[in-house]
């Protein structure tokens, strides 16, 4: 299984909004890239079935983000960490659908579903192909046939209600590298089918069965925490603390009930718990700590000796009669 949800990447799209180009980092980071390069068109969604956030990770904003979240995503209730004394940045998103198909679909027999490893009995939807009448809807409206080239080849569109239309795609084609890929076949797919289709509505004796897919997942990007974006003004360094994904997703004979959260948490600027300098204030530099010994030529580049002093049998023992005067 593969799952990808535009909620995260709404975030990190909010996040590149901050800096003062696409987002930069300390160092070499793939997911960095692949965010970068495939941002998000916010003209995809309807403003009200999404929330976005931006701002600081202390106790009292975030009180009063849950609280805005409560009133427009009730079931939401996200788990926040806080960060107070320091200055912080959260991205917060949330994708909230629940669309129901203009009529409700059938519930059928378990399906025999076929992965790699097994053959497993499933709970299933969709329309019978024994005459059973459904409505005339299911036919003209529910259901529509994208493409066919055979039963084990096709891409079926269930259509919904609501002012949005959306659509569920269901497409039995042969994998590709990648989700991306797979998604721009099935498009090209649908603007152009093949000849086989003929016939966009099923009709008598036609069937579908789709699983009803049920899941709850929550990720968190590893990759990305302790990485630090180096390009946000005036707080150079500001390392990720937090990098995660929620996602609820249920589809049945009734329609989809999506919740997709993410969180982003950064804290800003490297040097942002730096106590203040006071010149006046005697200052006092005592290795009493692990340190670094390095010795060097004085016009050279490169130190002759460099040491880790972290143990005190490389130094000389003091004795009784040593040091200051009692």
């Amino acid at each position: 299984n593969s799952l990808w949800c535009a909620v995260f990447q709404m975030c990190w799209d909010n996040l590149a909004e901050t800096t003062t180009d696409p987002v930069k980092t300390d160092r070499s980071n793939p997911l960095f890239d692949q965010l970068n390069a495939t941002p998000f068109d916010r003209a995809n969604l309807h403003p009200d079935s999404y929330t976005l956030e931006k701002v600081s990770a202390d106790s009292k904003s975030t009180a009063a983000l849950e609280e805005r979240i409560r009133k427009k995503h009730p079931t939401a209730n996200p788990q926040f960490r806080v960060i107070n004394g320091a200055p912080s940045l959260r991205l917060y998103g949330c994708l909230e659908k629940s669309i129901q198909f203009p009529e409700e679909l059938s519930a059928l027999e378990p399906l025999a579903f076929n992965s790699h490893v097994a053959r497993s009995s499933v709970e299933s939807f969709g329309k019978k192909s024994d005459g059973t009448e459904l409505g005339d809807s299911v036919f003209t409206e529910t259901v529509f046939v994208g493409d066919y080239i055979s039963d084990e080849d096709f891409i079926v569109v269930l259509r919904t209600d609501g002012d949005q239309e959306d659509q569920i795609i269901l497409a039995r084609v042969k994998p590709e590298a990648t989700l991306g890929e797979c998604w721009c076949t099935v498009q090209s797919r649908l603007k152009k089918p093949h000849r086989n289709r003929v016939l966009p509505q099923l009709h008598d004796g036609e069937s579908l069965q789709v699983p009803i897919l049920d899941l709850n997942i929550s990720h968190s990007f590893d990759s990305l925490i302790g990485v630090s974006v180096s390009n946000i003004p005036d707080y150079p360094f500001s390392p990720i603390v937090e990098a995660s994904e929620t996602i609820r997703f249920r589809l049945d004979q009734y329609g989809v009930d999506l919740l997709a959260q993410a969180d982003i948490m950064i804290l800003m600027g490297s040097m942002g718990d730096e106590p203040k300098f006071d010149p006046k204030k005697p200052r006092h530099f005592v290795l009493d700590q692990p340190f670094l010994l390095a010795l060097r030529e004085k016009s050279a580049s490169q130190p002759y000796l460099l040491c880790w002093v972290a143990h005190p049998d490389i130094m000389v023992p003091a004795t009784p009669s040593s040091g200051a005067s009692q």
